[in-house]
């Protein structure tokens, strides 16, 4: 369980209690400008933790030593902290500010638009609050939010300069600098303005007419615009039966059921061409590549990193690669250089490390996995000529998850769309769907290629023999166990499921309810279990690596989410045998089939209570037809989402042969 990393020393403030001087409170700040290292930021700490103990609950050396653990590089408490901090001390903007971050890395966005409403209702007439808000929206990268905001603060403050400049630095940021013009233009009296508000205005006024005479400014849709121009391209030729230089593109290699996927197929493939040279005839001329934008160990994201560093697979990180110049890129396109400088940082960023490489190793097929992967990837792609350019949606699209919305997605894929050598793949009919209807691409236009799912090792490790003798001892009077494997988050609906498990003991005390994950609202359900009394019967694992030990321990898994991909659970439960109850999100229904391998419910919205309890006791309490459910399932799962289907497939999808 996270925890506040500085409780220790969130102690009372006596009303005789000596304030910081001016020697320490600098110091404190020296030490945060020159870490420029994880460990000399531990180094740090501990001379803070000097400071802490001299001058308990201070808010300014409480809030320093955070900002030093920021830059240990920790991960597990920091939400904690900041947000420990934040309610300690509620008028800090920098606390909020930080929490907010956290809540957005840990994609909790909901939780963090609920703490601005309530940490600063007046935010749209105060300008000290709205001051903070512009800053928590900033974190938050809500901008829609906070131009309605500012579109109701300003003309209420009509004679503010400094808000306005600061507003204007913000779009700045997002390079909307005719935006930018049109605020600081409302600005009464520039010319007794300062000299760095003047030099802002300026800068604002120049790049505002460039972008003025190049689509109105219209940043939002820039990267569309851009991919637009490759309308007319003509894919360099390619062999009929070779495949070539062939890179996988992701963000990161976290543990996550994408991650799982791209992993398993590029190792494969790579084993495979080692070996055979060839995959149904078609020769294997060059080695399967992977590129990756981070694989940061602290926070996880080198997770399956592993798996490809076994089966050979070259790997490349962009983060820490040469960057090239924009005009070292042979555009031969001034205006299309300069339009390139307005595109979001990360965009551009990736795009001048990605181009090299693609260039380099004669890239003639680039499949690229995620929104954000994608993003960061399908210019450069196109400006390094690569032939073939496939995407790959896992899930359901942005527009349906506020959590991962950035607007240049829209423009983005409906201009790729028409860009010849461009091809839309996604992992479920569902998802193809969503797209499609998103952006008004014809469905025709997507190939589905279902996760491949291999038999989860039924081995585990000490902690996980451990734990399941905890569990029979304390309820060894149970008979049926239901399983659940998710992130404890709100689109999983963890407090749902508890709730659930907590109904149906109330009539079946001889059952008892696993959870194997960890998340945001974990402690918030082992509280629950805790209040109702349910220890015996309930049980919380934290993370388990080992998910094939406890589907072998289940008669049932329960799913829940409001939102899915194709649920790479769901899958693994039937391959074990085992039947499922779940949700109709996303591609759930693909990945099961109602009344013969589980039950889906009708609603993923709003789960009905009676039906999921109804559905449970119609497995639990007829094992024999449990058992055909489950004999049935492993049919299913077996035959649709085999290794041997999903790597035909993709080389279909890569050799572009019709379906």
């Amino acid at each position: 369980m996270a925890d506040n990393l500085l409780a220790a020393y969130f102690k009372p403030k006596s009303k005789n209690a000596q304030r910081p001087d001016a020697l320490c409170l600098e110091d404190c700040a020296r030490m945060i400008k020159t870490v420029d290292s994880a460990q000399k930021a531990t180094a740090h700490f501990e001379r803070v933790k000097t400071y802490l103990e001299q001058y308990p609950g201070d808010e300014d050396i409480l809030i320093a030593a955070a900002d030093i653990l920021e830059r240990t590089r920790i991960k597990t408490g920091m939400l904690e902290t900041w947000a420990a901090l934040q309610r300690r001390f509620p008028q800090n903007g920098h606390a909020l500010r930080m929490n907010l971050r956290w809540l957005r890395r840990g994609k909790f966005m909901e939780e963090g638009f609920t703490l601005i409403n309530t940490a600063l209702p007046d935010r749209a007439r105060d300008v000290a609050q709205g001051v903070v808000a512009l800053l928590a929206y900033s974190e938050m990268q809500a901008f829609g939010e906070m131009d309605e905001m500012m579109a109701e603060l300003l003309p209420l403050h009509p004679d503010d300069s400094k808000l306005r400049i600061l507003y204007a630095k913000n779009l700045m940021r997002q390079n909307r600098f005719v935006d930018a013009h049109n605020v600081v233009k409302t600005i009464r009296h520039p010319e007794r303005l300062s000299k760095t508000p003047k030099k802002i205005i300026a800068e604002i006024e120049e790049q505002a007419a460039f972008q003025q005479a190049h689509g109105g400014g219209d940043v939002v849709g820039l990267l569309g615009r851009l991919i637009a121009r490759f309308q007319n391209r003509v894919p360099r030729p390619r062999a009929k039966n070779a495949l070539g230089g062939v890179v996988f593109y992701t963000g990161q290699l976290g543990a996550g059921g994408a991650e799982r996927q791209l992993t398993r197929i590029a190792a494969q493939l790579e084993r495979i061409r080692v070996a055979e040279g060839q995959l149904n005839g078609v020769a294997l001329r060059a080695p399967i590549r992977v590129a990756i934008r981070h694989t940061n160990a602290e926070s996880g994201a080198d997770f399956f990193l592993p798996v490809l560093q076994k089966a050979g697979v070259d790997t490349f990180t962009t983060i820490n690669a040469r960057k090239a110049e924009i005009e070292d890129l042979g555009l031969n396109d001034p205006e299309f250089e300069k339009l390139l400088t307005f595109l979001p940082a990360d965009v551009l960023d990736n795009t001048l490390r990605l181009v090299p490489y693609f260039r380099a190793n004669n890239i003639e097929v680039a499949y690229l996995w995620q929104d954000g992967g994608i993003l960061t990837s399908a210019l450069a792609a196109l400006i390094a000529e690569v032939p073939l350019i496939i995407t790959s949606f896992r899930g359901l699209p942005p527009n349906l998850r506020p959590d991962l919305y950035r607007p240049q997605l829209e423009g983005l894929y409906r201009n790729l769309a028409s860009v010849p050598g461009v091809v839309y793949s996604s992992n479920s009919m569902a998802a193809a769907k969503a797209y499609s209807a998103w952006v008004d691409v014809p469905i025709d236009r997507f190939k589905v290629l279902y996760n491949a799912l291999i038999p989860a090792s039924t081995a585990g490790d000490d902690s996980d023999l451990a734990h399941w003798q905890r569990i029979q001892n304390v309820s060894a009077d149970c008979t049926k166990t239901v399983l659940g494997v998710f992130r404890f988050d709100p689109n999983k609906r963890p407090v749902l499921w508890v709730q659930t498990a907590a109904k149906y003991l109330e009539t079946h005390p001889d059952t008892r309810f696993i959870v194997a994950g960890w998340g945001n609202e974990f402690e918030k359900c082992q509280d629950m279990i805790e209040e109702w009394g349910l220890q015996d019967r309930i049980f919380l694992l934290g993370r388990s690596s080992h998910v094939g030990f406890w589907l072998e321990k289940a008669d049932v898994l329960l799913h829940l989410a409001r939102y899915e991909g194709l649920p790479n659970v769901v899958i693994e439960a039937q391959i074990a045998r085992v039947p499922v109850v779940v949700t109709p999100a996303g591609g759930t229904d693909e990945a099961m089939i109602h009344n013969e391998t589980g039950y889906c419910l009708d609603s993923n919205d709003a789960p009905d209570m009676a039906q999921t309890l109804g559905y449970l006791d119609k497995m639990l309490g007829d094992p024999d037809k449990a058992r055909q459910m489950g004999e049935a399932a492993h049919a299913f799962a077996k035959a649709r989402f085999s290794p041997e289907t999903a790597l035909n497939d993709t080389l279909r999808l890569f050799m572009n042969e019709p379906d």
